[in-house]
C-alpha cells in the first residue's frame, strides 16, 4: 500500500506539473487552459482519494494504535469551517458553539469534520450553500450536529451510507466511510 501510494502520488504530481507548464506556455488559449484545469482538478481528487485510503487504513488498525488525547473540538471545527469558507466563498455557515469543548480524540478527527463539511457543500444544489454547526456540552458527552440545506441523501442510500462496495458509483465513497471509522 505504501509503495502504491508513493508511485501514484508521484505520477499525479508529474501530471499536475505538466498541466501547469502547458497552461503557462499557452496563457491566452482558453480551451487549453480549461482542459488543463480539469486535469489538475482530477489529479487533486485522485490525491485526496489516496490520502483518504491512508487515513482509513491508519484508523482501521485498531484503538491500541490510534491514541486519543484531549482536543478542543470547538477549535477544530472553527478551523475546518474557516477552511471550507476559504474554498467556497458563497457558503454561509452558522455556528453555535461553546468557547471550548475538550474531548478525548485523535487529531485525525479534524479529517472527519472536513469530510462532513466538504460533502455539505459538494452535494449542495442550492444557490447559496448553508451549513449549520452546533456543539453542545452535555454532562458526559459533547454532541456535534452538522446540517445543510442541500437535497439530502437519497433514502435508498441511507442504509449503506457508511459502507463502501466495489459497485459504488456515488463518488469515490471513502469520505463518509473514513468519517465513520475516525469517529
Amino acid at each position: 500500500n505504501t509503495l502504491l501510494r508513493h508511485e501514484v502520488l508521484n505520477a499525479a504530481h508529474a501530471i499536475q506539473g505538466t498541466a501547469h507548464l502547458v497552461t503557462s506556455e499557452y496563457p491566452d488559449d482558453e480551451t487549453i487552459s480549461g482542459r488543463m484545469d480539469s486535469i489538475v482538478a482530477e489529479t487533486a481528487d485522485m490525491e485526496a482519494v489516496i490520502n483518504d485510503v491512508r487515513a482509513f487504513l491508519n484508523a482501521s488498525k485498531g484503538a491500541g494504535e490510534f491514541e486519543c488525547t484531549p482536543i478542543d473540538i470547538t477549535s477544530v471545527l472553527i478551523d475546518e469551517v474557516d477552511t471550507i469558507r476559504a474554498r467556497n466563498e458563497s457558503v454561509v455557515v452558522e455556528k453555535t458553539m461553546p468557547a471550548e469543548a475538550v474531548v478525548p480524540a485523535n487529531p485525525a478527527i479534524s479529517r472527519a469534520f472536513s469530510n462532513l463539511l466538504s460533502n455539505a457543500v459538494k452535494h449542495n444544489d442550492s444557490g447559496t450553500p448553508r451549513i449549520s454547526v452546533t456543539v453542545e456540552k452535555k454532562e458526559n458527552a459533547v454532541v456535534i450536529k452538522i446540517g445543510d440545506n442541500g437535497p439530502g441523501i437519497p433514502p435508498a442510500r441511507r442504509n449503506e451510507l457508511f459502507e463502501r462496495t466495489i459497485e459504488d458509483d456515488y463518488s469515490h465513497g471513502l469520505g463518509l466511510l473514513l468519517t465513520a471509522t475516525l469517529i
